[in-house]
């Protein structure tokens, strides 16, 4: 008897113990994707889940911007000591996240957690940075081919057989586009053209995306600059100067547009607001076939700060929220992807279509998008060039050389960290 109750004395404070220190904690989350609908889920579900089994934890969820004002924050915060306990990173981010440190090396704790078998490499690629693992991701927002099967009747084309080839796509980008007059009233594809969708292009005509694995630049080899030309010839073929098409919702959504194929998940989220009567007109076409096929994955992924006070209770915290069910309620208040292929099994998002074909997309086609420092330089270096070819100031070739040395510029103050 007197062994129970020392023993029981024990346990009693243990647990004293353990509320005490749980007591004085309290976790800071930077969420960067996020809406109302998000914001809601947190309070309601997710928050209140985990300080459930976690007596004594506090959960900060703070909703971030995301660049450049993320930039301002981590640099004011981070400045001053009070860096969050838990970031997220976007696709590009985990270079310049590990050179500045902004969040710490978690590879020995993704080893021992059996969850992580569940994410393909599609989405975890984007979290490691010389082998080593910095994130864990949340969802993909993978850039899919949309087109219209309604506007594909509409002038003759085969709503169910959509272009695989880019002649293909030129063609029927060509018969979709509908004037009246000298005005433009549908563009036959989205001629929109930063470096996102120019990523696709290039890996699609050379098998490489801009920026190689250990940094080599690709973005002015001689099929990248092919892959501009034959762009830029349809761009002025479909939208000749002056072309600018607005609607009271997105234009893919109004039917302005009849093939969006650097999208996905956010246009679909657009057809499901704003409308929803069109949802079985959307067709998802496999990725278009230049030498080869890629869907071209974004990923959103969590890391654990180099400030927090908490790492282990971080960590906690991020398994916690890639649980299947959880994964799978936050990637549907944004009509992303979940990260986590288990949580596409559970009846919330398998009884989707779009999720099913989005899924064996992903899985089949999936390519991470490159990393760097400096992410978001090297994008406008690249925006800017390939905006200076399209209003005639510069050739293909012209512009993507100018873009590769301004990217050299930003790699060379980093090769000391690639060495």
């Amino acid at each position: 008897m007197r062994k129970f109750w020392i023993s029981f004395i024990s346990v009693i404070l243990c647990i004293g113990i353990v509320s005490s220190v749980y007591g004085e904690i309290k976790l800071e989350v930077w969420n960067s994707d996020h809406n109302p609908d998000t914001q809601k889920w947190y309070k309601e579900v997710l928050v209140p889940a985990f300080e459930k089994s976690h007596p004594g934890v506090k959960v900060e969820m703070v909703f971030t911007p995301w660049l450049p004002q993320l930039r301002e924050k981590i640099t004011t915060s981070y400045a001053a000591g009070l860096g969050p306990d838990i970031i997220m990173g976007g696709a590009a981010m985990v270079d310049e996240f590990v050179i500045q440190k902004i969040v710490i090396d978690i590879t020995d704790k993704v080893k021992q957690w059996s969850e992580y078998k569940n994410f393909i490499p599609a989405t975890t690629e984007n979290q490691k940075f010389k082998g080593r693992i910095y994130g864990v991701p949340l969802t993909t927002d993978s850039r899919h081919f949309l087109y219209r099967k309604d506007l594909f009747a509409e002038v003759g084309l085969n709503p169910n057989k959509p272009p695989t080839t880019w002649e293909q796509f030129r063609e029927a980008a060509l018969k979709l586009t509908k004037r009246e007059g000298n005005t433009v009233v549908r563009l036959g594809c989205d001629i929109t053209l930063t470096s996102q969708p120019f990523d696709s292009m290039v890996y699609q005509n050379s098998g490489r995306l801009p920026i190689g694995p250990n940094k080599e630049i690709y973005i002015n080899t001689p099929e990248a600059v092919e892959a501009l030309e034959w762009w830029g010839k349809l761009y002025n073929e479909i939208a000749p100067p002056g072309t600018v098409l607005t609607a009271p919702i997105p234009l893919f959504a109004a039917g302005k547009i009849a093939m969006a194929q650097w999208t996905g998940t956010p246009t679909i989220a657009d057809v499901r607001k704003y409308a929803p009567q069109i949802l079985d007109k959307v067709g998802i076409a496999p990725p278009l076939k230049g030498k080869y096929q890629l869907v071209l994955c974004f990923n959103n992924w969590w890391g654990i700060g180099s400030q927090s006070k908490h790492p282990d209770l971080a960590w906690e915290f991020i398994k916690f929220h890639l649980r299947p069910l959880y994964i799978a309620q936050y990637a549907q208040t944004l009509y992303r992807l979940p990260a986590n292929s288990a949580a596409l099994n559970l009846p919330i998002l398998a009884k989707d279509p779009f999720y099913r074909i989005l899924r064996r997309q992903r899985e089949q086609y999936g390519i991470a998008r490159w990393t760097a420092p400096e992410v978001l330089n090297i994008t406008n270096a690249i925006d800017k060039e390939l905006e200076s070819f399209l209003r005639g100031k510069k050739s293909a070739k012209q512009a993507l050389d100018d873009a590769a040395n301004a990217i050299k510029k930003i790699l060379d103050q980093y090769k000391k960290f690639y060495e």
